[in-house]
């Protein structure tokens, strides 16, 4: 058996009131699972954030069969995808400084299959902040939230992860979820110890 990461797409998004209760939603899920070898272990937060067991090591089955089981779409990655993705986080060059404004660090992960065949594109900005593609299925991104004191954020103009997953959409194509790093290290931190 090993464990794999899956991200799941408008999960009791932040913001929304009807975050899913985690403990019930996960025993539904596992008694929906048609394949006895797939079974969701630990979460993290409640925005999607799960912990698989499986046998499995086809990640668009395994996707396809927690779809089945929750009515949710999933990206499946390894725990050594998701420790390289972080590894690659923590390199990202800071933007430049800009007042009131704090650069919040996470990526985004394309929910469609992808090779990551061919050329690996450019980094490039938005708005809502700075992209770094690591390859044709994940971005990191330094996201722009603003800032009503040094350190509190302004809730009433915060920008959502979701905003750096459309933005992948709009310049790649495809569904993208985004993640803050802080919850992918929380991932790791709820992950088994084999």
């Amino acid at each position: 058996m090993q464990l794999v990461i899956a991200l799941g797409f408008h999960i009791g998004d932040i913001g929304d009131t009807d975050h899913p209760e985690m403990t019930k939603w996960m025993s539904a899920i596992n008694g929906n699972l048609l394949s006895k070898d797939i079974r969701v272990v630990a979460w993290f937060g409640h925005t999607g954030n799960f912990i698989i067991e499986t046998q499995s090591s086809n990640f668009s089955q395994i996707s396809s069969e927690l779809a089945s089981a929750s009515g949710k779409t999933f990206f499946v990655m390894s725990v050594a995808h998701l420790k390289e993705c972080l590894a690659h986080l923590a390199r990202l060059p800071m933007p430049m400084f800009e007042d009131g404004i704090r650069w919040t660090t996470g990526a985004s992960f394309r929910m469609e299959y992808q090779t990551d065949d061919g050329q690996l594109p450019e980094g490039w900005s938005t708005k809502n902040g700075f992209f770094f593609p690591f390859s044709q299925s994940v971005v990191g991104v330094r996201k722009r939230d603003r800032l009503l004191t040094p350190t509190k954020l302004d809730p009433k103009h915060r920008i959502p992860w979701g905003a750096a997953g459309k933005d992948c959409s709009c310049k790649f194509g495809g569904t993208w979820t985004s993640r803050s790093e802080r919850t992918l290290q929380g991932l790791l931190r709820v992950c088994p110890k084999g």
